[in-house]
């Protein structure tokens, strides 16, 4: 998080209760603001992004999403089908997930029929994961997993408030 200062630039005035003397937003991506035992510059190229939202919504899931999608947004890619699509103008080849979970990650097997997901509950509330094909309406079987795409015997479908769990999730094609 860059230094950020309100209303005006602040050079090192303190009065207790200021108030921002404009709705003006000064950032200092990189700065020497306070004393410290390294040089007071920074060589090379730097590229940052600023990333503002406005909501009704003070969620933490809320929160943790927009804070994913900006920092890390997630890499789609068409994929030539059968059938000219007309009739659709958007869909989901997965549907189902619980408002609490993120996908971190996901990537396909060596089997070529398989994707290992990495996924995250954000709200701190359990979330039980369900899937179905949103082409067939059909449910997809889902399996734990470890880190490595392995499956683990006995795994539930449940992930804990704020756990980070791996599951296997079966294509059928």
């Amino acid at each position: 998080m860059p230094l950020m200062q309100f209303g005006a630039v602040n050079t090192g005035r303190y009065q207790a209760g200021a108030m921002p003397q404009s709705t003006h937003i000064f950032s200092w991506p990189m700065n020497n603001y306070w004393v410290t035992n390294f040089n007071a510059e920074q060589r090379g190229g730097h590229t940052w992004s600023y990333y503002l939202t406005s909501s009704d919504n003070t969620s933490g899931n809320f929160a943790s999403r927009f804070g994913w999608g900006s920092r890390v947004p997630y890499l789609t890619r068409i994929l030539p089908g059968e059938g000219t699509g007309d009739n659709k103008g958007e869909g989901s080849f997965i549907e189902g997930w619980p408002e609490n979970v993120l996908l971190v990650s996901a990537r396909p097997v060596d089997d070529g029929k398989t994707i290992l997901m990495h996924l995250r509950e954000t709200d701190g509330n359990e979330a039980h994961v369900s899937l179905r094909n949103g082409l067939t309406g059909k449910p997809l079987v889902i399996s734990g997993s470890d880190v490595n795409g392995k499956s683990v015997l006995n795994s539930d479908n449940l992930i804990n408030p704020l756990e980070s769990k791996f599951f296997l999730l079966k294509t059928g094609f």
